[in-house]
């Protein structure tokens, strides 16, 4: 009597991304819900929780001392391969210049204002778009020590590099200036993160219900579940 019937009565139904969808469109608004709590946390977090901080910038370019030779028409000329060695100087520079030696010069050169390491946390050094200037970044939470230590990286840097390093040199391209304002906290950036946080889950939560629920809502679940065909149904 049940030989039609399939073995794979037990088994997950397959769906389809239009079902999927209907899924996801039945359960709304949980997934509306989700979203919201998800921004409204981000919110809170950013605009009551987020201390506001000041940053200052400063750059340097760092230059071979034979990177020019002098023509007979009194005319410099700067060659690619000198080039190419400032450039690789400036990422052994950086290397240097993220040590505990450098940042703990730079703690006593501000009597101890912040340990080494609290400095190290606060600046950001980079090559800027892989040509021989290092763009160096202080944030902090006091303008005046942001621009206390943006300055003082800048000097403590010429100085270390000059002390190790004989064949080439370092010039400031820009000194770093007083942050008048504070920076930005970023909440468009955050709300938009935690609309995705909060839409994915929902999502998730909505499947996992859709599949945690085993009863019968309509005749296609019948049809779907036992894979038969329903000759028709009696309407209550």
């Amino acid at each position: 009597m049940n030989e039609n019937i399939p073995n794979s009565v037990n088994e997950a139904p397959e769906m389809n991304v239009l079902e999927i969808l209907e899924i996801f469109w039945s359960k709304r608004i949980l997934i509306i819900i989700c979203v919201l709590v998800a921004m409204a946390l981000a919110f809170v977090k950013v605009v009551y929780l987020t201390d506001y901080t000041y940053s200052s910038s400063g750059m340097l370019y760092v230059s071979n001392h034979n990177d020019v030779t002098q023509t007979n028409d009194d005319e410099d000329i700067v060659y690619g391969s000198d080039i190419d060695t400032s450039r690789m100087m400036s990422t052994t520079y950086l290397e240097v210049l993220t040590t505990r030696a450098f940042y703990t010069e730079v703690s006593d050169a501000i009597d101890g204002l912040y340990s080494w390491s609290e400095i190290k946390g606060m600046v950001s050094i980079s090559i800027v778009n892989e040509t021989e200037l290092l763009q160096i970044t202080v944030r902090t939470g006091v303008p005046e020590d942001t621009y206390l230590i943006a300055n003082t990286v800048i000097n403590e840097a010429i100085g270390m590099i000059g002390e190790i390093f004989e064949g080439g040199e370092v010039k400031i391209v820009e000194r770093p200036v007083f942050p008048e304002e504070p920076d930005g906290k970023g909440l468009m950036r955050m709300l938009a993160i935690a609309f995705a946080v909060g839409l994915v889950i929902g999502c998730l939560i909505a499947f996992m219900l859709d599949l945690l629920d085993t009863k019968i809502h309509r005749s296609e679940d019948v049809a779907k579940r036992y894979n038969v065909s329903i000759l028709g149904e009696i309407s209550q």
